[in-house]
C-alpha cells in the first residue's frame, strides 16, 4: 500500500473484509510489518472484531491444503502480491504462519485500537510535556462529573449575586416561554455542551471573559432596549392610526378583510408580543401599493369616500411607516428575542466551566472528553509534525482508520499530522467508511470529512488520492437490495429538491451518489412491506386506538407469522428510534407471551410503575413539592392505562390517590423496604407480577443492606445509579431481540421490523446549537452565541446558521433510516402512521414515506395506497441460521475461544510497558536509548528503599515489561553504583523511614511528587533523580519540595537534585 486509499462503502459492502484483505497485504510480504501497522475503529466491539478477523484470515491462510490454495481468491490475490513485490520465491501460507507467529507471540504490539485508547496512549506518555500531574485518572462517566458540577453552581446561586440574578432570569424565560422550569433538570442538559467538541473549539477562539456574568446581564439590557424600541415604535403606529380611524367615524371592520385586512393589522401591531403580528400579510401589502385595496369593491359610495379621505390624510403614511420599520428592524427585533431565549443559558455554561476545570484540579482526573481537545491544544501552532506525537509517528508507518464517516474534526486533526508523516516517507493510509451511515453527529462525528474534506487535505500534501467505490451487497437478499436503491435514491432526490434554494452544496445527492449496489445473494429473493396506520383524531371517542397501539398490534401478528413460517425469535430484530419506543413494544409483546431480549429497554427506572413509586417516594420526602404530587398522579393514570390523561392531574388541589392521602403519616415511618411493599398494595397495578418493579424491590434491598434506610439517601443513590440497573434478558433462542438503531449500526439480522417508523427530520427546538456572533452591536460582546434551533431563525442573522443545521439534521434522519432499512438479510417490515403526501415540506419520516413510496417512484405490489400498504419482493418459509463470525466466503471460521490456553502466569506473557522504545521504530532506537535507559534506572529507584530489595524491584519490573532480560545486567550495575554513592550510602542504609513518589498535597491545593523523601524525628530528606544535565529549574523544583516540608512541620529540611547518568549530587539551600 503507498499513499492514500479511501474506500466509500455501503451497507453489506463487505467494508471489514477489505481493510482485512489491506493488512494481509501487508504483513504477508513483511510478516515483521505488523509492529509498524496501526488500524484504528470507532468501538471497543469492532476493535475485537478486527483483531479476530485477522487472526481468523491468518490461520485459515495458514492451513489451506495445495488444492484448496488454486481454489482460494484471496489466496491467489495475496500470491501475486507476493509476485509484484519480487518474492515469489515466499508462499502465503509460509507468510501467513509466521506473521501469526509473531503477532500471537507478540500481541501487544498487534495495534488494532478505538481511536480514544490510542489517543490515551499518547497522553500517559507525555504527562510531563502536557502539564498533567502523575497519577491522574480518566473519568467514563461523564454523567458524575456533571452531576457534581451541578451541584456546586446551585449551591453557590443564593451566595453570588450575579449568578443569583442569572438563575432569575433563567426561570423568568422559561416561564415566559411556558416550560418547564425545573433549574437542575436544565442546567445538566445545557452542562452536556461542556463535552461537545463544537463548544471546546468555540471556547478556544473566545478566550477569556473577564467576568462573564456581568458581561451576560449587561448584554441582557441591550437586547431588551432592541425590543422595546422596535415594539414602542410600532405601537406608537398602532395608536396614532386607530385614533386617526376613530376620528373619521370608522372602526375596523369597515375596511377591506376587517381584522385580516390592512386596517388590521395596524390594529395587531399595538398589541404587546409576538412577532408573528408585526409581519405584514398580503393584505396589508396589496393596500401599501395600491390604495383601493383599503375597501371592499362592494363599499357604499359614501363609506369608500370616508376611508380615502382617511387613508389620503394619514393612514396611508402610517402604514407605509410601520412597514418600512418591520422592514429595517425586524431581523435586529427577531434576533435579540431568539437570543435572549438561550442569553442566561451563556451565562451559566460559562459558570459550569469554570466549576469543571475547577473539578478536573481537585481530583486530578481527565475526562474521556478532554482528550482530543487536550491533544490538540499541543498541537495547535506547530509547524512540522508536533512532538507529542514524534515518536509515535515514526513508529507507525500504515495507518488504517475504520467507520471514517463518525471522525470529528478535533479527531482528524490530531491523526492527520501521522498520516502526513507517514506519506512523506512513502508507506500509506487507507480510510473506509460510508456517509449514509453517518449517525453519530451529535456525538462530534463529521461526514464532511469522508464526503470530501479528507480528499481536499490530502491533495494539498500533493498526494494522488486512490478512490474506490464498495457496490456488491453480500449480506442482503436482493429484493431488499432493489427497494433499498430505489427508496433512497428518490428520499435523497425530493429532499435535495426541498431545500433547491439553499446553498447546500447538494449534499443530499453527493451523499447518496453510491446508494446503488448489486446483491449477491440471489439464494433467496427477500421482502419488504410496509404498512400505515392512521391516526387518533382530536374529535375521536377515547377508547379509538392511536396508530401505535394499532402498529404493536400488527408487530405481534408479523411475528407469529414469522414463526409459522419456520423463524426463531432471535433472528427478529425490532429496530426503535427511542428507548422509550423500545420499552412499549416491549412491555406490550410480554403482556401478550412474547418473550423479548433487549439491553436498552429493559431499564428498570424506564417503567412507569417504577416512576410511580420514585415520584410517591418523593413526595413523602417534601410533601410540598407539587412536581412529585403531579407527578404521582400523572404516573397513576398511566398505570390504569387511561388514553387521555386530563390536565386536572396537575392541579394544586387535586387529591393524589385516596388511599395514598390517607396512609402517608404511617408510610414515613415505615423502613424504607416495608415502605416500598406497602406502596405496592396501595396501588394495586404495582402487586401484579412486573420484573421492572421486582428489579426495583431488588435495588431498595441493595441500597438498605449496604447504606442507611432513609428516603432522601436512597434517592440520591438512585439517581446515580438508575442507568445501570436493568432486569435481565433471556439468552432462549426464542426471544425476540429489541434495539435502538444507533445500537444496531454495524449488525445484521435476518428479520427487521419498525415498529414505529416515525420521528421528527428538523432539529429538536430544545436542543442548542452554537454559531458566531455577527459583527453587529452588541452581539460584538461574545465570539459564540448559543441558540435553539427553530423556523424563527429564517428571520434573523443567523439565517444561514439555521440553514446548515436544518439540512444537517435531516440527513442525520434520512441516514438513520438508511442504517434501520439495511440491517435485514431477508425481510424487512416498516410500520408508519398514515400521512398524505405533505403540501409544505417533509417535516418527519412518515411525510418521508408518504412522498416516495408511492406507484410512480417505487417498483412493487401497492396494495392499496390510502392508508398505504407496499410489498415488494416473497415472503419465503425459510428458516436461516447464519454462523456468527462467518467471512464472506463463507469458509472455515475460526474463533480464539476454540484454542484451549496453557494454565501459564499471566505476568509471564503479558506486561505494559511505559518506556519510550514501545513507540518508536527500531530504526531510531539509537537515539533513544539515553532516555529509555535513564527512564528505567529512575523507575527501578521509585520501586527501591534498600540494597536489599534491589533483586526483588528489578524482578518486578522484568514481570510488568518494562524492561528485557538483556537490559537486565546493565540496569543492575548501575543500580548498585548509585546506592554505593559515598554522599548517598546512608539514604539506603535501612535507618530512615522512606517514601517514594509520595504526593504531597500544599494548602493551596497543588499536587508535588518527590522521587524520594526520607524521614528521622524532626529532619527531613527529600531527593529528586535526573538523568540529564544539571539546571536551575531543578533546584526550583526541589524547593518547592522543601518549603512544603517546612509548612508540614519539620524543623530540619535538606533538599538534593543526584544527577544518576553523571554521579553528582548536588545540595539544594532553602
Amino acid at each position: 500500500m503507498q499513499g492514500p486509499i479511501i474506500y466509500k462503502s455501503s451497507a453489506g459492502s463487505g467494508k471489514t473484509y477489505n481493510l482485512v484483505s489491506e493488512y494481509l497485504r501487508l504483513v504477508i510480504p513483511d510478516p515483521w510489518r505488523y509492529k509498524h501497522i496501526l488500524a484504528i475503529t470507532f468501538t471497543n466491539k469492532a476493535t475485537e472484531e478486527m483483531k479476530s478477523r485477522i487472526v481468523q484470515a491468518l490461520f485459515r491462510l495458514a492451513n489451506l491444503t495445495e488444492e484448496q490454495q488454486e481454489q482460494d481468491a484471496q489466496y491467489q490475490m495475496l500470491q501475486q502480491v507476493l509476485v509484484q513485490q519480487g518474492k515469489e520465491q515466499l508462499s502465503v501460507q509460509q507468510q501467513a504462519q509466521k506473521a501469526l507467529s509473531l503477532i500471537l507471540n507478540d500481541y501487544g504490539s498487534f495495534s488494532v485500537s478505538t481511536i480514544e485508547s490510542f489517543m490515551q496512549r499518547i497522553i500517559r506518555s507525555f504527562t510531563r510535556e502536557l502539564n498533567i500531574q502523575l497519577g491522574y485518572e480518566i473519568e467514563m462517566k461523564q454523567d458524575v462529573v456533571l452531576n457534581s458540577i451541578v451541584d456546586a453552581v446551585l449551591m453557590e446561586a443564593g451566595q453570588k449575586q450575579t449568578l443569583t440574578r442569572l438563575f432569575q432570569g433563567f426561570i423568568d424565560q422559561k416561564l415566559e416561554e411556558e416550560k418547564s422550569w425545573h433549574v437542575e433538570i436544565d442546567v445538566k442538559k445545557l452542562g452536556r455542551e461542556l463535552f461537545q467538541e463544537q463548544f471546546q473549539e468555540l471556547s478556544i477562539q473566545s478566550g477569556e471573559e473577564t467576568d462573564p456574568l456581568e458581561t451576560t446581564l449587561s448584554f441582557d439590557s441591550r437586547l431588551w432596549a432592541i425590543r422595546k424600541n422596535f415594539e414602542n415604535g410600532m405601537r406608537d403606529i398602532s395608536r396614532k392610526a386607530l385614533a386617526l380611524i376613530q376620528r373619521y367615524g370608522l372602526s375596523v371592520e369597515d375596511f377591506f378583510r376587517k381584522s385580516s385586512g390592512p386596517a388590521g393589522y395596524l390594529y395587531r401591531i399595538g398589541q404587546a408580543g409576538k412577532v408573528d403580528r408585526y409581519k405584514p400579510n398580503s393584505y396589508a401589502m396589496q393596500a401599501y401599493h395600491q390604495p383601493e385595496k383599503w375597501y371592499t369593491k362592494s363599499a357604499a359610495a359614501p363609506l369608500r369616500a370616508q376611508i380615502e379621505a382617511v387613508v389620503a390624510n394619514g393612514l396611508g403614511d402610517l402604514l407605509a411607516e410601520a412597514i418600512h420599520l418591520y422592514e429595517s428592524q425586524s431581523m435586529a427585533y427577531t434576533s435579540a428575542i431568539e437570543v435572549h431565549k438561550t442569553l442566561y443559558s451563556f451565562g451559566l455554561i460559562h459558570e459550569l466551566e469554570k466549576q469543571l476545570k475547577h473539578y478536573r484540579r481537585e481530583n486530578n482526573l481527565l475526562l474521556i472528553s478532554d482528550t482530543n481537545f487536550l491533544l490538540g491544544s499541543i498541537i495547535r501552532g506547530q509547524e512540522d509534525a508536533p512532538f507529542i506525537f514524534e515518536k509515535v509517528g515514526t513508529r507507525y508507518q500504515y495507518y488504517l482508520l475504520d467507520e471514517f464517516q463518525d471522525t470529528s474534526n478535533m479527531q482528524w486533526e490530531n491523526l492527520f499530522p501521522l498520516i502526513a508523516d507517514a506519506l512523506a516517507q512513502g508507506t500509506g493510509a487507507l480510510m473506509v467508511g460510508d456517509v449514509k451511515q453517518s449517525i453519530y453527529r451529535w456525538r462530534n462525528g463529521n461526514m464532511r470529512l469522508l464526503m470530501d474534506g479528507a480528499e481536499k487535505r490530502l491533495l494539498e500534501l500533493g498526494q494522488s488520492i486512490q478512490l474506490q467505490h464498495l457496490t456488491h451487497n453480500w449480506r442482503t437478499a436482493k429484493a431488499v437490495v432493489a427497494f433499498n436503491n430505489q427508496f433512497f435514491r428518490r428520499a435523497s432526490q425530493a429532499l435535495s429538491q426541498q431545500f433547491e434554494q439553499e446553498d447546500h452544496e447538494q449534499i443530499f445527492i453527493r451523499a447518496y451518489e453510491t446508494v446503488e449496489q448489486q446483491a449477491q445473494k440471489s439464494n433467496i429473493e427477500g421482502y419488504v412491506r410496509i404498512e400505515a396506520f392512521p391516526g387518533r383524531k382530536p374529535k375521536d371517542p377515547p377508547e379509538t386506538p392511536s396508530w401505535q397501539e394499532l402498529a404493536m398490534q400488527r408487530c405481534l401478528e408479523i411475528i407469529n407469522e414469522l414463526k409459522a413460517d419456520g423463524f426463531e425469535g432471535k433472528d427478529i430484530m425490532l429496530l426503535v428510534r427511542r428507548n422509550r419506543e423500545g420499552i412499549a413494544i416491549a412491555e406490550y409483546l410480554q403482556q401478550h407471551e412474547v418473550k423479548v431480549n433487549s439491553a436498552e429497554s429493559l431499564l428498570v427506572a424506564s417503567h412507569p410503575g417504577v416512576q410511580l413509586l420514585t415520584a410517591a417516594l418523593k413526595h413523602l420526602q417534601n410533601e410540598s413539592n407539587p412536581v412529585a404530587a403531579a407527578a404521582v398522579r400523572y404516573y397513576h393514570a398511566r398505570m390504569q392505562q387511561q388514553r387521555q390523561i386530563d390536565h386536572q392531574v396537575f392541579g394544586h388541589t387535586q387529591k393524589i390517590v385516596e388511599h395514598f392521602d390517607a396512609q402517608k403519616d404511617a408510610l414515613r415511618k415505615l423502613p424504607l423496604y416495608a415502605c416500598v411493599q406497602r406502596l405496592q398494595h396501595i396501588f394495586p397495578k404495582l402487586a401484579e407480577p412486573n420484573a421492572y418493579v421486582q428489579g426495583f424491590l431488588e435495588a431498595v434491598h441493595s441500597y438498605c443492606s449496604s447504606q442507611d434506610t432513609s428516603i432522601s439517601g436512597f434517592l440520591d443513590w438512585w439517581e446515580a445509579e438508575k442507568q445501570t440497573r436493568a432486569i435481565a434478558g433471556t439468552s432462549d433462542p426464542d426471544a425476540v431481540q429489541i434495539m435502538t438503531i444507533h445500537k444496531a449500526k454495524g449488525l445484521e439480522f435476518p428479520v427487521v421490523i419498525l415498529p414505529f417508523a416515525e420521528w421528527n427530520m428538523p432539529p429538536d427546538s430544545r436542543d442548542i446549537i452554537w454559531v458566531k456572533s455577527p459583527r453587529l452591536s452588541p452581539y460584538q460582546a461574545f465570539e459564540y452565541i448559543p441558540l435553539q434551533p427553530s423556523g424563527k431563525l429564517e428571520e434573523t442573522y443567523f439565517r444561514h446558521e439555521y440553514q446548515q443545521e436544518l439540512i444537517m439534521s435531516y440527513l442525520d434522519n434520512l441516514n438513520l433510516l438508511y442504517v434501520a432499512f439495511t440491517r435485514p438479510q431477508y425481510r424487512l417490515y416498516v410500520l408508519t402512521k398514515a400521512q398524505e403526501p405533505p403540501k409544505n415540506g417533509i417535516k418527519s419520516i412518515s411525510h418521508l414515506l408518504a412522498t416516495v413510496a408511492t406507484p410512480r417512484q417505487l417498483n412493487g405490489n401497492f396494495l392499496q395506497e390510502a392508508p398505504l400498504l407496499f410489498e415488494t419482493g416473497s415472503p419465503h418459509k425459510i428458516s436461516p441460521k447464519p454462523t456468527e463470525g462467518a467471512d464472506i466466503a463463507g469458509k472455515q471460521v475460526f474463533t480464539l475461544s476454540e484454542h484451549p490456553q496453557t494454565d501459564i502466569d499471566l505476568n509471564q506473557v503479558v506486561g505494559i510497558r511505559y518506556s519510550s522504545n514501545r513507540f518508536v521504530k527500531s530504526d531510531i532506537l539509537t537515539r533513544q536509548e539515553r532516555i529509555t535507559a535513564g527512564e528505567l534506572l529512575h523507575e527501578a529507584l521509585a520501586h527501591l528503599r534498600t540494597p536489599q530489595e534491589l533483586e526483588p524491584a528489578l524482578e518486578k519490573l522484568l514481570h510488568k515489561g518494562y524492561l528485557t532480560p538483556q537490559q537486565l545486567p546493565t540496569l543492575k550495575a548501575q543500580l548498585r553504583q548509585v546506592v554505593s554513592h559515598p554522599l548517598a550510602a546512608g539514604w539506603y542504609d535501612g535507618s530512615w523511614e522512606v517514601r517514594n513518589e509520595c504526593e504531597i498535597i500544599t494548602h493551596r491545593g497543588e499536587v508535588l511528587r518527590p522521587d524520594r523523601i526520607m524521614l528521622k524525628d524532626q529532619l527531613a530528606l527529600v531527593v529528586d533523580y535526573k538523568s540529564g544535565q544539571e539546571n536551575s529549574r531543578h533546584h526550583r523544583q526541589v524547593k518547592g519540595y522543601m518549603q512544603a516540608l517546612k509548612e508540614m512541620g519539620y524543623s530540619t529540611v535538606k533538599g538534593y537534585v543526584y544527577y544518576i547518568r553523571s554521579g553528582e549530587i548536588v545540595e539544594v539551600q532553602l
